[in-house]
């Protein structure tokens, strides 16, 4: 007696072509709405821990200059 195939259910077992495929059922306005609210998300996680922002060293040009001999 054959097996029934096995479905597999989560987030784990999602491949991207899936994702892809649910993402362009989606209408344009759909496709927006979701990006933006994507980013709105990753920007709220950068100001939730701000130890994750990359921190920029300023030098002036003479001590970059000796720096690089």
């Amino acid at each position: 007696m054959p097996q029934p195939p096995q479905v597999l259910y989560g987030f784990e077992h999602e491949t991207m072509e899936a994702k892809v495929r649910s993402f362009l059922k989606l209408t344009p306005a759909e496709r927006i709405k979701s990006m933006m609210e994507f980013m709105e998300f990753t920007r709220a996680l950068a100001q939730a821990n701000p130890r994750n922002r990359a921190q920029k060293i300023s030098r002036t040009v003479q001590s970059a200059k000796r720096r690089a001999r």
